[in-house]
């Protein structure tokens, strides 16, 4: 089985996406940004999975789990420190990016943005636990933890 990797570069977000393929299927692709934050530099990476691999015609077996990583940079080591899912065909989770209708949505993580607080992710479809629907999760950094900070729907949208 023969791979190939393409990397891609949007300047304005400061993503690099890099996709590895095979000649049957996507198996793998990570975005990976670097966040300014108030005292960290941070290292944010997307894996996204089959929802339901096992079962590929069962129910979401054409579907896909995204999920967020973020490392704190220490020196030259990465450290692991927060996990977000962004993007669940199993928990209808979807980033308002990846609703656009636009060809390349399900590559398009611009939903996630990081700020000097930390970073936030706008919902097309997301619900807080009480399941009221979410507009934004902010995700702002608290001494070495992030606090996230859910932000409903206006009523009426």
């Amino acid at each position: 089985m023969t791979t190939r990797n393409r990397q891609t570069a949007d300047k304005s977000n400061s993503w690099v996406a890099v996709k590895k393929f095979t000649k049957k299927k996507l198996i793998l692709l990570f975005f990976v940004a670097l966040a300014p934050t108030q005292s960290w530099a941070a290292i944010s990476v997307f894996q996204v999975s089959s929802s339901n691999p096992g079962k590929p015609t069962g129910y979401c077996g054409a579907g896909n789990e995204v999920w967020l990583y973020v490392y704190k940079v220490e020196g030259s080591a990465l450290i692991a420190h927060e996990r977000v899912l962004v993007s669940s065909c199993l928990r209808s989770i979807s980033p308002a990016s990846q609703n656009t209708r636009d060809e390349a949505q399900d590559v398009d993580f611009s939903s996630v943005q990081w700020n000097t607080q930390g970073f936030s992710i706008d919902w097309f479809s997301h619900v807080d636990a009480s399941g009221k629907p979410l507009k934004t999760t902010n995700y702002v950094l608290r001494g070495e933890h992030f606090a996230a900070q859910e932000i409903l729907e206006a009523p009426g949208k």
